[in-house]
């Protein structure tokens, strides 16, 4: 019955949404990769499926777009019987019409979601299909890239595959380091040493963009996955494993100011945002920044070759620096109710057993949330270039992601966490009495929910 009411709430909560957007306007477009196929039986006696799918990729000039354009075609040729149909929006059309589909429990057979958050109340109220059984089919599970499939696991069942990840790297201009004599840091008293050789040649170490605070957590967390022993702090936490008082979380504050306190960050960083961070990065003034890598691509084609990356450290000797805050962007998602549910899980199966090969021909294959099994030589002859080798390299090795603060932290709490590592970086403040202000907000959290 509790189930029951959670479901009708949120198809109720979703169409009022949807009646809401649809007076802002705003279409779609419905492209058949083939003629139309309802129902009957083609020449050689097989029934006539049609499949749509809603995709975000409007733009067929994006090579995403034509990597979906490619593995439809090809598809539809192998399966002459089956026509799949693409229901192409932008993105937030499409998150919008997919609401309102869902308010009438009536989703496209295949469609685009986002991980995490975005997918479960789809989850939640029954309506999206698990995909184990083809992940399970020819080893493709094995063919995601560790952690890849985590935010769209619900109680042990995945209901999405995604198609991009992004993951978190220090990057560097390769210059700047050659004038200070430098190399990539493998642990954090050598980062250390590195801030101190940029410094004596007046080159700013590394560039944060923290007017906008998110970005001091972020490069937080990392350091707190190497002290806290792993990537499952915030998930102890909340199972009532571990507390903000807990040493590895005020040894990963220590390590913050130390930072801090050894001049790694420009001047005046409260109030440099986080594109003017990257512009400073791109252009030279700052010799490293801490960053996802939704922007590699612009990253190397701004710097023509004198960009690279290094896995953050350890600290202290701990962590793994194959663990990094890490994830998979949107993916596709099958209709639970759908008509034609098995022809569209057999498409799903061939589009990612056949994806990382068309990402690698397509000059893709930098953000694949799948394993690109390429030697160097392949991915430079096919034009990739060093700095996105190493990415991939980087990306291959991951064993362990973990979430941001502020997705898997309630908000007071997220804001006491902002606000206090923010202050850091104004002026020293004790590191066990920040932990204990993450403490106290945490606690008035749990208290509240009694």
């Amino acid at each position: 019955m509790v189930k029951m009411k959670s479901i009708q709430l949120f198809l109720v909560l979703i169409l009022l949404t949807a009646v809401l957007s649809a007076c802002g306007g705003g279409g779609n477009k419905t492209e058949s990769a083939a003629g139309a196929g309802r129902g009957g039986t083609n020449q050689n006696g097989q029934e006539k499926v049609k499949l749509v799918v809603q995709i975000d990729k409007p733009d067929k000039s994006d090579v995403n777009r034509q990597i979906i354009d490619k593995l439809v075609g090809d598809y539809m040729k192998e399966n002459p019987n089956v026509t799949i149909e693409l229901d192409t929006l932008n993105t937030d059309q499409q998150k919008l019409k997919l609401k309102t589909q869902a308010a009438a429990n009536q989703l496209p057979d295949i469609t685009t979601v986002f991980p995490g958050e975005q997918v479960k109340p789809y989850v939640d109220a029954g309506l999206l299909e698990p995909l184990d059984d083809i992940l399970d089919k020819d080893g493709l599970r094995t063919r995601f890239i560790h952690g890849m499939l985590e935010a769209s696991t619900f109680d042990g069942k995945v209901y999405e595959l995604p198609v991009s990840s992004v993951f978190t790297t220090v990057f560097y201009n390769k210059k700047l380091f050659e004038q200070a004599g430098v190399q990539p840091p493998a642990t954090f008293e050598e980062l250390l040493d590195v801030i101190g050789k940029l410094k004596e040649k007046n080159i700013t170490p590394m560039v944060i963009g923290e007017k906008e605070p998110w970005t001091g957590s972020l490069l937080f967390m990392q350091i707190l996955a190497r002290t806290s022993g792993g990537t499952n702090f915030l998930q102890d936490l909340k199972e009532g494993k571990k507390s903000f008082t807990d040493p590895g979380f005020v040894k990963a504050v220590d390590a913050l100011q130390q930072l801090i306190q050894a001049g790694a960050f420009q001047s005046g960083v409260t109030s440099t945002d986080y594109p003017t961070s990257n512009t400073m990065f791109k252009t030279g003034k700052a010799a490293m920044i801490y960053d996802l890598t939704f922007f590699s691509s612009q990253y190397d084609t701004d710097m023509k070759g004198n960009i690279s990356a290094f896995k953050f450290p350890t600290v202290g000797g701990q962590g793994d620096p194959n663990e990094t805050l890490s994830g998979a962007s949107n993916g596709f998602a099958v209709a639970k109710n759908g008509k034609h549910k098995d022809v569209a899980k057999d498409f799903l199966h061939y589009y990612f057993m056949h994806l990382p090969e068309v990402d690698f021909e397509m000059n893709n294959a930098g953000n694949s949330a799948q394993i690109i099994d390429k030697t160097e030589d392949e991915l430079k002859a096919a034009g990739y270039s060093d700095f996105i080798i190493e990415l991939m390299k980087i990306r291959n090795g991951l064993k362990k992601g973990f979430g941001a603060f502020d997705t898997t932290i309630e908000p007071t709490t997220t804001q006491v966490h902002l606000n206090s590592l923010q202050s850091l970086f104004v002026k020293p403040i004790d590191s066990e009495e920040i932990a204990k202000q993450h403490q106290v907000a945490w606690e008035r959290f749990l208290s509240r929910k009694k």
